[in-house]
This record gives structure tokens, C-alpha cells and sequence, in this order.
């Protein structure tokens, strides 16, 4: 039996990381082979790529840990979420893997089950964003795997490196992946819900994908960050983000401080994107 490292970044609600926790002690594997580490991100705030990081370093440093499973905390895992990984790995190989995440509130809605990124006009999507969940879903080949939860190889690490902390919030797990794929590792998404997310609730909106004045920000500039480090198509890749993007994220903003800031990320976006 394989050991895991489990890194859980602790922001906001300790009530969630503290839920988060109990969940892991009910997990169906050799809890000896288990070693969970808390990143405490709420007295510096070090982003989530950072905070994670911090945690993944500490992971790699013990040599016996070949796996390291990444968890939001606020989420709740199912008892038989190490196994169904270590199943679907004996099967195919994969080397990231996620599943379906449900929303905490409503179990029987999709909140993630698989990733899609645009490259042409950079943007990503979750294909079955509050879909029902149904016992015949069939998943479509996923680009990436949500920060939320995802699994991987130590092997993967040692290859490309961290995540990185550029993005400081969102789009470092769509980056991690992108790279994982160019060095040739492959990602999967399980058809099992295995996870149940309270979405939000560390930037005060639990349950919602409305935009937060802290997650607008980020999620406006760091598509610029992506196109830039990746060297997708510059005037479709501007097109995405003033004809795609900004009219779809203005729509799903909780404030007028939210569509503000939303505003500012894709100027300093821009800004950064031509930057030499």
C-alpha cells in the first residue's frame, strides 16, 4: 500500500477545515500510510499556489511518499476516495486524477466532473456545472483537474515543479496541468462523486460561483498570465477576454466593488501581458 500525503490549505472557517479533517479520518485506506499536512494560510496569506506549495514541500521531502493528494478545506471526501484513485490507476496508469464534486448543499448537483480549456480564446469550462448527477454519466476527456481536489504522482512534481505561484489565486491548477500534459503524464477524472464541495465559502459565498470581489480580481488578470507564459494566440486570446470572458464573469459579479475589480484585473492583465 502506497503512502499518500495529504495536503490541506486552512483559510477562512475553521469549522471547515475542522469538518475537512473528520472527513480524512474515515477514509478506507491504512491511515498509517497517511500523512496530512495542514498549510495554515490564514496568518499570511501565501495564495493558494503558495500555500499548497508550502505544503507539497514538505510532502516531498519524506521519500517514501509516492502519492500527494491536494484538498481544498472545504470540502468533505468519501470514505473511498483513496482507494477509487488507486483503483483507476492500476487500471490505466493515469498519473493526475480528480473526480465528480458535488455541491455540499445539494449532493445530487455537479459542481466540477472534468475540465475544458479553450486555447484559442483562453478560457476554461466545466462542462457539467450544474448538471444533475445521474448513475450513466460518461465524462469527456478532461483538460484539467480542479485544485479542489486533485491527485497525482510524486513523479509529476519531480518533472515540472511546483504549482505556480504567479497566479497567487485560480488558474495555478489549470497551469499545473497544462504543463503536466505537454511532458507527457496523463490526467483523468473519475465517473464516481467522491467529493462534496461547499464552493466558496473561504471568499464568504458559500455554495455559489458568483463572483466575489476576491475571486473576480484574480480570475480576470491570471488568464492574461496563461497566455502569456504559454504563448497561446495573442488576438484570439484577446478577443476570449474582452468578448468571452468579461460580458459572461460581469454577469455572475455579487456587487458593483465585485464587477470593479473584475475590471481591474483584466487592466492589470493587460497591462502585464504587453509588459516586456
Amino acid at each position: 500500500m502506497s503512502k499518500v500525503a495529504i495536503i490541506v490549505l486552512h483559510f477562512g472557517d475553521k469549522k471547515n477545515t475542522i469538518e475537512c479533517l473528520d472527513s480524512l479520518k474515515k477514509l478506507n485506506y491504512d491511515h498509517k500510510k497517511i500523512k496530512t499536512i495542514v498549510v495554515d494560510n490564514s496568518k499570511k496569506n501565501l495564495g493558494f499556489a503558495g500555500g499548497i506549495n508550502k505544503g507539497l514541500k514538505i510532502g516531498l521531502k519524506d521519500k517514501s511518499i509516492n502519492f500527494f493528494l491536494v484538498l481544498n478545506n472545504d470540502t468533505i471526501v468519501d470514505q473511498n476516495l483513496l482507494t477509487s484513485f488507486f483503483s483507476q490507476i492500476k487500471k490505466d496508469s493515469a498519473d493526475i486524477l480528480g473526480c465528480i464534486i458535488s455541491y455540499f448543499l445539494e449532493p445530487k448537483k455537479i459542481w466540477f466532473a472534468g475540465g475544458y480549456l479553450n486555447k484559442t480564446f483562453c478560457f476554461t469550462k466545466h462542462p457539467y456545472l450544474n448538471k444533475p448527477l445521474t448513475s450513466n454519466i460518461q465524462l469527456p476527456k478532461s483538460d484539467f483537474i480542479t485544485g479542489a481536489c486533485m491527485f497525482m504522482r510524486r513523479e509529476v512534481l519531480e518533472k515540472i515543479g511546483l504549482f505556480d505561484e504567479n497566479y497567487f489565486l485560480y488558474w495555478e491548477d489549470v497551469d499545473f496541468c497544462y504543463r503536466a500534459v505537454k511532458a507527457k503524464f496523463k490526467i483523468l477524472c473519475l465517473d464516481q462523486p467522491l467529493v462534496y464541495h461547499k464552493v466558496s465559502s473561504s471568499a464568504g459565498t458559500e455554495g455559489s460561483n458568483k463572483l466575489s470581489n476576491l475571486r473576480a480580481y484574480y480570475y480576470a488578470r491570471n488568464a492574461f498570465i496563461f497566455m502569456k507564459k504559454h504563448n497561446l494566440p495573442m488576438l484570439t486570446g484577446i478577443f476570449g477576454q474582452f468578448f468571452i470572458r468579461l460580458p459572461y464573469y460581469l454577469s455572475t459579479v455579487v456587487s458593483l466593488e465585485s464587477a470593479k475589480q473584475y475590471l481591474k484585473g483584466v487592466k492589470d492583465g493587460t497591462k502585464y501581458y504587453f509588459s516586456s
